[in-house]
């Protein structure tokens, strides 16, 4: 499986910035883990590991 990502023009600092900022604050509220839990867990079998699905507040190196 292939991870789903944005994506940012390269040399756009100031957007790339702006999405890591995101990402981050995402990753605090376990944002992605909610709406893994609302919206994904049903459609999968119970011993599937959030953590191999979803990564939370990764940053993109420039």
């Amino acid at each position: 499986e292939a991870p789903i990502a944005p994506a940012v023009k390269k040399g756009n600092i100031e957007l790339r910035d702006w999405v890591n900022t995101e990402l981050t604050k995402l990753g605090e509220e376990k944002y992605l883990l909610k709406l893994y839990d609302q919206y994904v867990r049903p459609e999968l079998a119970e011993s599937t590991d959030p953590n191999a699905v979803i990564v939370e507040g990764g940053n993109w190196k420039p």
